[in-house]
């Protein structure tokens, strides 16, 4: 499809002259302009496509431009209805393409879309603080029974009333938090940042004032609340290097280790070389003998409190810590480097990504929803609803439920502005939603599908709404629509046509040949070089019959196979690349195998014999002697370009004028011509002048295919004219021309 891909280049490029072209003319937009069959085509469609792709054409607006133009747009409007007819745009290929089109071009408008970006800024807004806290978490699951929920709730609601009151917070937290880590930290998380938490525990976090005990939150763990001890700007990342030395954990070994690293440390502060310690004693192998540079790290990564404390701790490139003790040994930390928050448009990408991937989508996603119900006043009749539940049975959690013919589908469920979803609309949404689904009773299952039914009818009805509303972007998606209508119906009636039919294009070009014919046309040899002794030495040898490209000495006597020989393949290879050209074999014995084998294996590789001579060996000479000449001047390429490419360079051929500006600087006579052009030399030899001449297929099949498409594209605009009913309404194009005139005449 990179035809299509290109053509939606040209569209995406021209969007942004859309808003100085389209001017408010609403009502001469609705007027009917032309009706093919039964369809209309509104005079917006045409003015609208007529600005945008003669945005920079001088004759613009004028009367005579406008109906050439409206000539081409009626027949494009009928290679559209044509493709329509024959279902094109029911294919499953058209429409997953046109909405993978489609959803690129409406994500900028969606409330979804607003609703992630406001999310990707608030996320980049905490990332430049960290957050010390402490929690207190009453376990309790997800799906906990209503009850257990409850006792859950009440439970944290005394603690938070306890904790509201002054109580001291470590206190409760060892006292009553299921985290199990609180029996020894007493809830103290440390240092956190953005993403490094559930979303809403990270909310409550950041909008709790310092000092501050934040409301009841629930997470997927369960109840939290939060006491927020302080709120720092953001660290950074920092890049650092270790020496590291492994502990065992056996106790007689640890003090031994402990006073090896610090005897390292000692010598570091004495000036030692960093790299020659570490090489010699870090025990971590994958960085010791790289300096034990480790990647950046940022705020609760490397999963050691004390080995990021320390690393954290330096501040100035060089800088060495003390010895710390982490839970994989010994460190002793050098600063690297450091490095700042980075500029929100060099890390939205990676913001992006980590938003998709995060809670907070979920809860924005409701957030769209619930602000699309209230914008769209969403109605839902919950007994409609109660009875399609109903319906429910064990098929639907096998993803095999059928409707019921008991089902009343004509009954309204809700309601979306103005348009009702009946149940039977939503019955065939459950139908295509459903796929088997284990935890759930049916009737549980059912529920989710309506609401999810709903979700996507406000989804759905967002962006029909944005379409209607949205002039230009109506338009572009009417464009793409029928960008990939017109290739697919072009492909198959005139361009793949023209190149399958290889009879029909043989017969055009027989009963066309008189469009076809060479003008006059040098046989002509262009040699260049940026070293002008090199022109010289071609000087030399361009007379040369043959060229000496390749020699293979070969022993008739070896047991081995000759034809296995790869410098045989090479030698093939440049025959076929060089042609034409010769191969000599220099034999003493012709009934020798060997010999036979070559001639047989050039045969095989598809050399013709007459391409193949015997010539005479020196009569002291064993070794079968394999010589390749070319003719070929291009062949002089492969002698002088074996150290540098570009050392020189041959084309072959024949030029009419204008061709090549070389040539054309010659007496267009046979003969050797130099030049010498942006510091390289030329050599033009015209060998002959070839006088004018028919042209055949072969050679120019390209450009009579070309003309055959033109041709099939013609006679089958002539059947569509024919075949079509197309009214056109002239009063309409008329005002549509003197719009066009006074815009012409504007001061603008």
């Amino acid at each position: 499809m990179n035809m299509m891909k290109y053509f939606i280049a040209i569209i995406t490029l021209l969007m942004p002259v859309l808003s100085c072209t389209v001017s408010n003319r609403q009502t001469l937009n609705d007027e009917t302009l032309l009706t093919i069959e039964d369809e209309p085509v509104e005079a917006g469609e045409f003015m609208y496509v007529y600005e945008k792709n003669n945005f920079n054409n001088d004759s613009i607006y004028t009367p005579g431009d406008v109906d050439a133009y409206f000539e081409l747009f009626k027949n494009f409007k009928l290679k559209i209805k044509a493709a329509k007819d024959e279902g094109v745009d029911t294919t499953q290929a058209f429409i997953q393409e046109y909405n993978g089109y489609k959803k690129q071009l409406l994500t900028p408008y969606l409330a979804e879309t607003k609703e992630q970006g406001r999310l990707m800024r608030e996320a980049y807004d905490r990332m430049k603080y960290e957050i010390d806290a402490s929690h207190i978490l009453v376990e309790v699951k997800e799906d906990a029974a209503p009850e257990d929920t409850l006792a859950a709730y009440q439970k944290m609601l005394e603690i938070h009333e306890k904790a509201k009151s002054g109580a001291n917070f470590e206190k409760l937290a060892f006292e009553y938090s299921d985290d199990p880590s609180a029996k020894y930290n007493r809830g103290r998380l440390g240092y956190f940042t953005v993403f490094q938490m559930v979303y809403p525990f990270e909310d409550a976090a950041y909008r709790t004032p310092v000092d501050s005990v934040s409301d009841i939150i629930r997470t997927r763990f369960g109840y939290h609340i939060l006491k927020i001890n302080d709120k720092r700007p953001y660290s950074g990342k920092v890049k650092v290097s270790h020496i590291m030395l492994l502990t065992t954990g056996k106790e007689k070994e640890e003090a031994s280790i402990k006073e090896r690293i610090f005897e390292i440390h000692d010598q570091l502060m004495s000036g030692a070389d960093w790299n020659e310690l570490c090489s010699q004693y870090s025990e971590d192998v994958r960085t010791k003998n790289k300096s034990g540079t480790l990647p950046f790290i940022s705020l609760r990564q490397v999963n050691d409190e004390a080995f990021e404390n320390a690393a954290f701790s330096l501040q100035k490139p060089g800088e060495i810590s003390d010895p710390v003790r982490s839970r994989f040994g010994w460190h002793i930390i050098r600063l690297e480097e450091r490095q700042g928050l980075e500029p929100f448009e060099k890390i939205r990408d990676e913001i992006a990504q980590k938003v998709s991937k995060d809670g907070r989508t979920q809860l924005s996603k409701k957030a769209v929803i619930k602000k699309l119900k209230q914008q769209n006043n969403f109605r839902e009749f919950g007994n409609v609803k109660e009875q399609l539940i109903a319906f429910a049975d064990s098929t639907l959690l096998n993803g095999k439920w059928t409707i019921s013919q008991d089902l009343s589908g004509s009954d309204t469920l809700f309601i979306i502005g103005q348009k009702p979803y009946t149940a039977g609309m939503v019955s065939e949404g459950v139908l295509n939603l459903q796929r088997k689904r284990k935890g759930l009773t049916p009737a549980q299952y059912m529920h989710e599908l309506i609401d999810r039914f709903e979700d996507n009818s406000l989804l759905e009805y967002e962006e029909q709404a944005i379409v209607k509303d949205n002039f230009e972007l109506r338009m572009l998606l009417r464009e793409y629509y029928e960008g990939i209508l017109l290739f697919d119906i072009m492909n198959r009636m005139v361009w793949n046509k023209a190149v399958q039919d290889t009879a029909g294009l043989k017969a055009f070009f027989e009963n066309n040949r008189g469009n076809y014919y060479w003008g006059q046309r040098a046989v002509t040899t262009i040699i260049s070089s940026p070293d002008e002794m090199v022109i010289d030495e071609i000087k030399d040898l361009f007379d040369n019959e043959y060229y000496h490209l390749m020699s293979v000495r070969l022993d008739p006597g070896t047991k081995k196979s000759i034809i296995d020989d790869p410098q045989l393949d090479s030698l093939a290879t440049l025959y076929f690349k060089y042609s034409p050209a010769v191969i000599e074999i220099a034999c003493n014995d012709h009934e020798n195998k060997k010999y036979n084998d070559i001639r047989r294996f050039l045969n095989d590789m598809g050399i013709p014999e007459k391409s193949i001579i015997d010539r005479s060996p020196d009569k002291d000479d064993d070794k079968i002697l394999v010589v390749l000449n070319s003719k070929s001047k291009k062949s002089l390429e492969y002698l002088y370009n074996k150290e540098s490419a570009l050392t020189l360079r041959v084309r072959e051929g024949k030029f009419e004028k204008g061709d090549n500006h070389l040539i054309d600087s010659t007496s267009w006579k046979p003969g050797l011509y130099e030049f010498m052009e942006n510091n390289q030399f030329f050599m033009v030899v015209i060998h002959e002048i070839l006088d004018r001449e028919p042209q055949e297929l072969p050679e120019i099949k390209g450009k009579v295919i070309t003309d055959y498409q033109d041709f099939l594209e013609e006679k089958w605009l002539e059947e569509l004219n024919s075949k079509y009913s197309v009214k056109v309404n002239h009063s309409t194009l008329d005002k549509i021309k003197k719009s066009f005139k006074k815009k012409r005449h504007h001061p603008a």
